[in-house]
């Protein structure tokens, strides 16, 4: 559901379902790309949901999380040379249940107990990417621990990969 709404920020406006399987080759030769109702794959039409306009300038304060912030500190550590990210970082204090007791979000944010996500795009294609880690209790213990520390790293280096081998055309 994540991954979803933000596709509408990454294709301007439009949003579309995230898919893992782009078509299926039959033996008899015919593709399945799931644009009927009948495909297992089927795929929901794309609609626009919010203004373009909204959706661009919602990119560019994505884009100023990745390029404004100091360099090799929290979300800067997901930029991917030569290329364009957008991307909103998530740090949830949790609650857990161990023992019968019940631990509240401030018990958690002292024993250092989050739950980390982290999204991004791509901006500099006509077909982004929309990219989500998600890292439960990332650093326990650890009071001070943040996404952008804990999954910028990870999240860089797959884009990059992903980006290169698709041959995503780098910034000019």
């Amino acid at each position: 559901q994540l991954v979803r709404s933000f596709t509408a920020i990454a294709n301007r406006g439009v949003m579309v379902e995230p898919y893992l399987v782009e078509k299926i080759e039959y033996p008899d030769g015919s593709l399945d790309y799931g644009n009927n109702s009948e495909s297992p794959i089927r795929r929901e039409i794309s609609k626009q949901v919010i203004k373009e306009s909204v959706a661009r300038q919602v990119t560019a304060h994505m884009v100023g999380l990745i390029e404004n912030t100091q360099p090799g500190v929290g979300a800067n550590k997901a930029r991917v040379n030569g290329y364009t990210i957008a991307c909103k970082t998530g740090t949830a204090e949790k609650i857990t249940n161990e023992n019968g007791r019940v631990y509240t979000y401030q018990d958690n944010r002292k024993r250092g107990l989050y739950i980390h996500t982290m999204i991004c795009f791509n901006t500099n294609s006509t077909n982004p990417m929309v990219f989500l880690v998600k890292i439960d209790e990332p650093k326990p213990g650890q009071v001070d621990n943040f996404s952008g520390d804990t999954i910028g790293p990870a999240i860089s280096e797959l884009m990059k990969s992903t980006l290169e081998y698709l041959n995503v055309p780098r910034n000019l």
